[in-house]
């Protein structure tokens, strides 16, 4: 038995010797994609595009506040004269009637704002969850290009804590960080771009 365990120890010793000049051949890079990402001029203009969606949410959402406090008021007054014994009957069920039907403003204007709200809610988180998608989409293609073009054989994203909270790379001797890199090729493909657009429209 004893031989056995001295004959597997020493297997595993010689694999892990082995294995160590295999790992030590890798070349890592890392990059802080939080940092490239707000470093882009496509994240500022989504962020403007989105806060003026929003503007324009809330504005519409006082309007109909509005409306509905305004029919609110209107009910509330027809219930009073509906009621005054100052009125005759032929006046009273005259409001009671407009009452009936402003009660019914009331209930569909309460329906669509809530419908509104939770649509508006919905179309705004969507806008949030596309345009981040795409800006991450870009970088990851720009990394990549680059990894590839660099020889990179792993990159490891280092700006977000991992799920126990702590950061990805608590350490790396050998890691490259090429964050500058990817910044300045999203920067160079935005003049490119601009430059094209530019020309085109000198064109027409």
């Amino acid at each position: 038995m004893n031989n056995a365990l001295k004959f597997f120890a020493t297997l595993i010793l010689a694999l892990s010797s082995a294995a160590l000049p295999a790992a030590a051949q890798l070349k890592i890079g890392t990059v802080d994609v939080n940092r490239v990402f707000n470093s882009m001029p496509k994240t500022e203009s989504a962020k403007v595009q989105l806060r003026l969606a929003e503007e324009a949410a809330e504005k519409e959402f006082k309007e109909r506040m509005d409306a509905y406090k305004t029919a609110v008021e209107q009910a509330r007054k027809l219930e009073q004269e509906a009621n005054s014994p100052a009125l005759s009957e032929n006046a009273r069920a005259e409001r009671r009637r407009n009452l009936a039907a402003k009660a019914g403003d009331v209930r569909k204007l309460e329906l669509e704002i809530n419908e509104f709200r939770q649509t508006r809610m919905k179309e705004l988180q969507e806008q949030l969850l596309k345009n981040r998608k795409e800006i991450l989409d870009q970088i990851t293609a720009v990394a990549v290009e680059i990894s590839k073009a660099e020889g990179f054989d792993l990159v490891i994203d280092k700006s977000g804590p991992s799920a126990a909270g702590i950061p990805v790379v608590l350490f790396g001797k050998d890691a490259i960080d090429f964050t500058d890199k990817v910044i300045a090729q999203i920067e160079k493909s935005g003049m490119q771009t601009l430059e094209k657009d530019e020309s085109a429209g000198k064109k027409k």
